[in-house]
């Protein structure tokens, strides 16, 4: 694990502080004139932000774990280099990233109160463990009015390999049952609560019960309006073909031991990823971004 103590150089007194979060993992945490935020070095794992004026956009549960070795539930999950189950059932599920301990490039703050944070992960004996292959992970964070989240993978091996990926978001909502998600409208896409069946996106998605839809081969602009809390938010991404919709509603929120049986309502996550026919080859040398960018309305 990172020490905490040298990571004091990145701290600005009145506006940036770094301490042991929860489970004694480094945290960054931030307040300027434009928002509230913090971080995990754990997996380079956002887990707040609060533009000035607005109720927090990311949503985080009170059962997740924070832990060594283990995933963070909520906020925004690096999933990289594949998405969902490996092929390999002994591996973890959404890859590796999400579960190291990632250095804190660098870290500033604007004038006007913009926060920057650069995050990088490269491969070490930890990681060719679980895939043997040779990375380099560089997560640009930028928190103001609006939050900008960038992952640029690099392959710095000698052969290709496969990546799938996300940035697997969960907004804040008051109600899910009560919100509007639009922009996927006939989008092609998979039903995957059960036995996976091809859909075409809606003008309007609802959740009335689990939902799990993949939609592929778009770069779609989506947006999730909240009557409750009178507000919409827009998720804007480039470098990805997949937009993922996700509630895990009653039953499974109950299975799931790092989410609060009740708090599923609280949440619905629109992810920007790279999946099922948009996983692509990382060529040795070459470099994929993948770009998320979300505002509240």
């Amino acid at each position: 694990m990172t020490d905490i103590a040298s990571l004091q150089r990145f701290a600005k007194p009145g506006s940036i502080t770094i301490d042991a979060g929860l489970g004694g993992l480094p945290r960054v945490s931030f307040n300027t004139p434009l928002c509230r935020g913090e971080f995990y070095l754990h997996g380079a794992h956002l887990t707040f932000w609060q533009p000035a004026g607005h109720a927090p956009v990311l949503w985080m549960g009170s059962q997740g774990a924070f832990a060594t070795g283990k995933p963070i539930r909520g906020g925004v999950p690096v999933c990289w280099p594949w998405f969902g189950p490996a092929a390999d059932a002994s591996k973890p599920a959404h890859g590796v990233a999400r579960l190291q301990p990632w250095s804190l490039e660098s870290l500033s703050v604007s004038s006007e109160g913009e926060v920057t944070a650069v995050l990088r992960l490269s491969d070490t004996a930890a990681t060719r463990a679980v895939w043997d292959a040779a990375f380099d992970l560089r997560l640009t964070a930028v928190f103001g009015r609006r939050l900008s989240i960038e992952l640029a993978g690099s392959n710095t091996g000698s052969a290709a390999f496969p990546v799938g990926e996300a940035l697997h978001t969960y907004l804040a909502v008051a109600d899910v049952r009560r919100v509007a998600v639009k922009g996927l409208a006939g989008a092609a896409g998979q039903d995957r609560v059960a036995q996976p069946f091809a859909i075409t996106g809606a003008e309007e998605i609802r959740v009335a019960a689990e939902t799990d839809l993949l939609f592929t081969g778009t770069d779609a602009v989506v947006t999730v309006a909240d009557p409750v809390l009178g507000r919409t938010l827009r998720v804007s991404k480039s470098g990805s073909g997949s937009t993922v919709v996700w509630n895990p509603w009653v039953a499974k929120a109950a299975r799931l031991a790092d989410f609060g049986d009740h708090e599923w309502p609280g949440m619905i996550c629109i992810e920007a990823a790279n999946a099922g026919s948009d996983v692509y080859q990382l060529a040795p040398g070459a470099t994929h971004r993948l770009q998320q960018v979300i505002e509240v309305l």
